[in-house]
């Protein structure tokens, strides 16, 4: 079947969206909020506020303000994720290089394979780093023409700039031997996913153990909220919806006393079994890691604090309890 649908221009997105039953008070704030968001990315939020059926007719009572609303609470969800998410990342890169470098007494431990479990993603991951490398070194010869051919007033403080813009210039610029990094300011340059595979094909299992030890967590854990965080991040990177995403990747629950989870061990059990595919249990494991790396963190009250602003949004959809905020496991957070 062709895709017949022709381009709409934004009064006729409006007209659209008015003809399906949808309130709009304001058409110039509705047009504003058109063209800089777009009725394409606006329509999954129009959902809960249609008749079922597929079509595309409203509610009697929905308006483009609540519609809009519910894009805002989305967004803002997301931007609170990512901020755990980020803070949990950058742990676990200085976690993991600071055990292995110490432990080894080598700040170039990634180099040696005795490290690993599987040795073609040990090869995969030094090829990895070499063409990031190259991939520097060549910005970094390009730059170094450039001021040659036009050279600024102070040549030399322009060339030692260019040389020290990031770190890995200035490695590159200073030492000969190894070729690549240390450990430091290697694991800086891997992305999420080479950090999930370089934990995951640590071969002692001790290391991977007290690496998760030091963020609150498990190994068995931590392998797996690593897969369910990289989902989530990527989504959150590219400004996926969140608050009603039926999630890819599930974490694994917790089993073991001593990492902090939810009291009631029904909450994602029988009629509640559908909340693992939601972003509900992604919070959990997140609020459990910020726990053990920021404990004195706001997270838990910006996220209750967002919740309450925003209480017309259904709690249900995300895979939250009705009340889930009296769940023990919220306590030492909320203050």
């Amino acid at each position: 079947m062709r895709y017949e649908k022709p381009a709409l221009s934004l009064a006729q997105q409006l007209e659209q969206l008015r003809s399906r039953g949808l309130r709009i008070d304001d058409d110039e704030k509705a047009l504003r909020y058109l063209a800089r968001i777009g009725y394409y990315r606006l329509s999954p939020y129009m959902i809960p506020h249609q008749l079922p059926g597929g079509t595309h007719r409203f509610r009697s009572g929905a308006d483009f303000d609540g519609v809009l609303r519910l894009y805002i609470f989305d967004r803002r969800l997301r931007l609170l994720v990512m901020d755990a998410l980020e803070r949990f990342e950058v742990a676990l890169r200085a976690t993991l290089s600071n055990h292995m470098s110490l432990k080894s007494a080598d700040p170039f431990w990634y180099l040696d394979s005795s490290h690993f479990q599987r040795q073609g993603d040990h090869d995969r991951l030094l090829q990895d780093l070499t063409k990031a490398r190259d991939d520097e070194q060549h910005r970094l010869d390009q730059d170094l023409r450039r001021l040659q051919v036009r050279p600024p007033k102070n040549l030399e403080r322009a060339t030692e700039d260019a040389r020290k813009q990031s770190f890995l210039r200035h490695y590159l610029s200073a030492y000969d031997e190894p070729s690549l990094p240390p450990s430091w300011m290697m694991i800086e340059m891997l992305s999420f996913g080479d950090l999930m595979y370089l934990y995951r094909n640590l071969a002692d299992r001790e290391d991977r153990k007290e690496v998760a030890r030091e963020l609150g967590i498990t190994d068995e854990l931590l392998s797996s909220w690593l897969g369910t965080f990289q989902y989530t991040r990527n989504l959150c990177a590219h400004h996926g919806r969140v608050w009603n995403r039926q999630f890819g990747v599930a974490p694994r629950i917790p089993r073991s006393p001593g990492v902090a989870w939810l009291a009631d061990t029904e909450t994602f059990r029988g009629k509640g079994s559908y909340r693992r595919s939601r972003v509900f249990p992604v919070i959990v494991a997140l609020q459990t890691v910020l726990g053990a790396i920021s404990p004195g963190s706001q997270w838990a009250n910006r996220l209750n604090d967002l919740l309450g602003e925003f209480s017309a949004v259904p709690l249900n959809p995300m895979g939250f309890p009705k009340e889930w905020r009296a769940d023990e496991f919220w306590q030492p957070y909320f203050q």
